[in-house]
């Protein structure tokens, strides 16, 4: 028999899983342009819009 802890338990699991895949995916988004250069990041060869 389910008890209303164990419930309340998964609930809070699955709220920590998805704030993590969250903050994962901003963090994943945030530090690149953190960290590049301000210069534009595409190169000759990559397909990229600077490319003929």
């Amino acid at each position: 028999m389910w008890r209303w802890y164990v419930e309340v338990a998964f609930l809070v699991v699955l709220c920590f899983a998805a704030g993590a895949a969250v903050a994962a995916l901003v963090i994943a988004r945030v530090l690149p342009q953190a960290s590049a250069p301000t210069a534009p990041t595409d190169t000759p060869g990559e397909g990229g819009a600077s490319t003929p």
